[in-house]
């Protein structure tokens, strides 16, 4: 590309781009386009001929490569990126300077970021080398992020959603190659995608706390300015969520140290243990968003039993007597952990059978209770064997372990 033909032809173009080009406009449309997409596109228009004479673009053009898909960047999209540099306040000969960078722009940092909504946090907390979860006012600019601090009311939106995200959990990548000849053969996604590594990461965070942080639009950006503002927004992903949460409580602050271990030590597993927990986490994190104590408790049966049970029989008994012995504590808090697992199947059966939660249940030797207080105290039973299992990082030898002859012993469901 001759950069000095290409400035030329972008100042030139800036001298004719006058305000008459937001005059030209449409009333109803001048009042909702900012003043620097006028810009952008007026420069986009005038320079995109001049453009097509310079390679890469007179042999077509290049693709764009981005973590969920690409795009083709031609003339007209780097005429307008030049538009949009000078926009952001660089002059013209800088901004022709970003575009020769971005055109041999091989490798380049990536964030993908997943808004949480429930939970917050003061400060960054590194859980790995590449994973964080920071407030979201820390995480860089972009324009997504921008897209979610300014959302307004709106009464279609659930409560939760009307407010920016509280924190956000981010994936550091790299990206390479950034962009390729059009008939180049495009390379192979990484697997697993950046947004599935971030949803699979967000699950064990329900176990801090105990919490229910809800997932909300997942994006990825380049770190690089110069890289960023070519793609013009990536757009968001959104995946729908079974159980859409309260919208008025606080978001609770987790503990750094707790996030972290909690994390740390899912993400250590693979495999058939892995996918356990993850069927076990899913069901827990619907558990603690739900309002109804019935449906509460039909989540977090299926959270314990996807761990601790084994094959068929008795599993309120197994249930309740393997969660008291992996919960760390006293004897009186074992049994008081028993008895309200134990009080949990008792809601569920209710539920199966009579199609609603009773206001009160009774718990094993302690008598009558509130059935939304017993079920809130279970949660944190449930939380305390499923970080036990996840910490420890397989499932136990249950007929060792129901014994006390063994700790956790690896069995075959774990591999």
């Amino acid at each position: 590309m001759n950069t000095s033909r290409v400035l030329a032809a972008l100042t030139e173009a800036l001298q004719s781009c006058s305000s008459d080009s937001r005059a030209q406009l449409p009333a109803e449309i001048r009042s909702i386009v900012p003043e620097d997409f006028v810009l952008e596109m007026a420069v986009g228009r005038t320079l995109a001929p001049v453009l097509l004479q310079e390679s890469p673009f007179a042999e077509g053009g290049l693709i764009f490569l981005e973590s969920d898909g690409s795009f083709r960047f031609r003339e007209e999209d780097a005429a307008r990126y030049l538009g949009r540099r000078v926009a952001d306040g660089r002059k013209p000969e800088e901004a022709v300077f970003d575009l020769s960078v971005l055109l041999a722009t091989e490798r380049a940092d990536c964030l993908a970021v997943l808004a949480l909504w429930g939970v917050t946090v003061d400060e960054r907390v590194d859980l790995t080398e590449s994973l964080a979860l920071l407030p979201f006012d820390s995480v860089p600019e972009s324009t997504e992020k921008g897209r979610i601090a300014q959302r307004r009311f709106d009464p279609l939106i659930p409560m939760i959603f009307r407010h920016p995200p509280p924190c956000a959990l981010c994936y550091r990548f790299t990206m390479s190659p950034v962009l390729i000849r059009q008939d180049s053969e495009r390379p192979e996604p990484s697997r697993p995608h950046p947004v599935e590594r971030l949803h699979d990461a967000a699950l064990p965070i329900a176990l801090a706390g105990p919490s229910g942080p809800a997932p909300g639009p997942c994006w990825t950006q380049y770190l690089e300015p110069v890289v960023e503002r070519a793609t013009g927004g990536s757009g968001m992903q959104t995946k729908m969520l079974d159980v859409v949460p309260y919208g008025f409580e606080e978001p609770l602050k987790l503990d750094p140290a707790a996030i972290r271990e909690t994390v740390r030590d899912y993400l250590r597993t693979d495999g058939g243990m892995r996918a356990r927990l993850r069927l076990s986490l899913t069901h827990f994190n619907r558990a603690m968003t739900r309002l109804d104590t019935g449906a509460k408790a039909l989540d977090l049966a299926i959270a314990l039993e996807a761990l601790i049970t084994d094959g068929e029989g008795e599993h309120t008994f197994k249930t309740a007597l393997r969660a008291a012995l992996l919960t760390e504590g006293s004897a009186p808090q074992r049994i008081r952990a028993r008895a309200l697992v134990s009080a949990v199947y008792r809601i569920r059966s209710a539920v199966v059978h009579n199609g609603v939660a009773p206001p009160r249940i009774s718990v094993p030797g302690f008598g009558e209770e509130p059935s939304a207080s017993v079920v809130k105290e279970a949660n944190r039973v449930a939380a305390a064997v499923l970080r036990r299992i996840t910490r420890e990082g397989t499932i136990p030898d249950w007929q060792a372990f129901d014994l006390g002859l063994s700790r956790v012993q690896p069995n075959d469901d774990s591999t």
